[in-house]
């Protein structure tokens, strides 16, 4: 199915425009160097533009069958700029369970619209060049069992509504500059 296409979606739920997913996609490629990512099979023309290919086949994009984009999968994979910051990309990308981006050159502040990506459970953005503080809406992401964040330059006080976050299993914040880490949280360090 190409990606300017409709798909049908199960059980009567009517048409869904996949377009829309790829031209968001598309913009985290154009945000992120992908001109200089090591590896974006799918995500390039031949002629090295991005186009309207299918993005079920992007490499690092996970979907379900509806083709809801459900994983974006990138670690050490040499993306740069800055991450895609506006509601459209949380407002297109409501399925998401997985952000990796791990080890890249991501620069900017985390993007507050990240916060409405209601079903994420799973957000890795350690090892990049992410700086600023924490959005009091990190709160909002009540599915998240892994937040690793660590490596980054984000400085200040962590928001009280993290003690929302209550799934949460896995927490690494290492190697920033924020204060002392809040007891509301009622994180066990001692979890594996």
């Amino acid at each position: 199915m190409g990606a300017g296409a409709s798909s049908s979606r199960g059980g009567g739920d009517g048409i869904f425009e996949t377009a829309p997913v790829a031209n968001t996609l598309g913009k985290l490629h154009q945000m992120t160097a992908g001109h200089d990512w090591f590896r974006c099979d799918g995500w390039k023309e031949d002629d090295g533009s991005f186009g309207e290919p299918d993005f079920t086949r992007f490499f690092g994009i996970g979907v379900n069958k509806y083709a809801d984009v459900i994983r974006i999968s990138l670690p050490r994979n040499n993306l740069g700029g800055i991450l895609p910051f506006k509601d459209k990309f949380a407002v297109t990308m409501i399925e998401l369970r997985t952000i990796d981006l791990e080890q890249n050159h991501i620069g900017g502040e985390f993007p507050p619209a990240w916060c409405r990506l209601a079903n994420l459970t799973h957000l890795n953005l350690s090892r990049n060049g992410l700086r600023g503080t924490f959005p009091d809406a990190i709160g909002n992401l009540v599915h998240l069992k892994t937040l690793k964040l660590a490596q980054n330059q984000f400085y200040g006080k962590l928001p009280k509504t993290m003690s929302k976050l209550t799934e949460l299993t896995q927490l690494d914040l290492h190697r920033n500059r924020l204060c002392a880490m809040p007891d509301m949280l009622g994180y066990d360090s001692q979890k594996k």
